[in-house]
């Protein structure tokens, strides 16, 4: 869309200049071979970044605790990345608090290796019963425009590890929101984001999708996301939570 995206990397040592990426209305003038100039403001900043966690009931004494999750940090504004991501999560963990024990994990540092995330799994990941991640671009129903024809949940999944029982409960929850439910290997290479850190639990649930403007200035709301599929999909989430929880 002639936006400049921006890719989520692990720097180490020694991995050498990273790719200058430029936005896609420069294209024409490159494939022309026409000269560009790249004028670079870069410097490191130290700073902390803070994981939020919030727990109701017993979480400690817990026999079968329920963790949820959402990465709470982002590129830009990014409201269909993450802000639409956090209001399903909140709305859920209101739903869901006299379920039982429940652990509310907003996780930062998404943007580099997930560091937050993994300090998290690292201190809760042996307690968790049900891992509930509510990933990227849950929310997003972008307006048709001349690149969509339209609403498109194509991309989007809901990705489940669990007793061959539950899964029905979970797809019929989803079916009501347009999304279908997978039921990959547990490998990593089949998970995405912060659920695959997590796969060590009896059960996952994991859901994420896509937009046009992922990673990019437009993800703006009422661009790539909406109120109503954001509710749409807090409300099929939550059921088919509620699907594995009550067991």
């Amino acid at each position: 869309l002639g936006f400049l995206a921006v890719s989520n990397r692990i720097p180490e040592p020694g991995s050498g200049v990273h790719v200058l990426q430029v936005a896609g209305h420069h294209g024409e003038a490159l494939t022309a071979g026409a000269p560009v100039d790249a004028r670079i403001d870069a410097r490191i900043e130290p700073s902390t970044c803070r994981n939020v966690v919030a727990s109701f009931g017993d979480v400690d004494g817990a026999e079968r605790l329920t963790v949820l999750t959402t990465p709470i940090s982002g590129w830009f504004r990014c409201a269909g990345e993450r802000g639409t991501g956090i209001a399903v999560a909140l709305e859920m963990a209101e739903r869901l608090a006299d379920e039982g024990p429940l652990l509310f994990l907003g996780a930062t540092g998404h943007e580099l290796g997930a560091f937050g995330a993994a300090t998290l799994h690292a201190t809760w990941g042996d307690r968790a019963d049900t891992l509930l991640h509510v990933g990227a671009n849950v929310g997003c129903d972008w307006a048709a425009d001349e690149t969509l024809s339209g609403p498109d949940h194509s991309h989007m999944a809901a990705r489940l590890a669990a007793d061959p029982a539950r899964v029905e409960g979970v797809a019929r929850a989803f079916a009501s929101a347009g999304v279908r439910v997978d039921t990959p290997e547990r490998n990593r290479a089949q998970w995405f984001g912060e659920a695959a850190d997590w796969l060590d639990a009896p059960q996952v649930l994991s859901f994420l999708g896509q937009n046009p403007w992922f990673h990019a200035p437009g993800d703006l709301a009422g661009v790539s996301c909406s109120a109503s599929r954001t509710e749409a999909v807090a409300g099929a989430f939550t059921e088919a939570a509620l699907a594995l929880i009550r067991r």
